[in-house]
């Protein structure tokens, strides 16, 4: 069975969300060499201000090595 883990997480704050602030979250993935990079942006709905950018990378490690796996593969086109 695959594992898929985060090797790395960058996170930057643009724009402070208070408490009951309703936002919209974005999401997209891509696939580079073997890590599956997750781009997502959080927006403030009031005035779609962008509050949080962040990127997680992710590697598949299969029997303790690095590697592809075609579930993830067919997720991410």
């Amino acid at each position: 069975m695959p594992l898929n883990s985060a090797n790395s997480i960058a996170l930057e704050y643009k724009t402070p969300l208070k408490g009951g602030d309703e936002f919209t979250s974005r999401l997209n993935v891509r696939k580079e060499g073997i890590r599956y990079v997750f781009d997502q942006h959080i927006y403030r709905a009031e005035d779609e201000k962008l509050c949080v950018k962040a990127v997680v990378e992710c590697v598949c490690i299969i029997n303790g090595k690095l590697g592809t796996h075609e579930a993830f593969d067919k997720i991410v086109r």
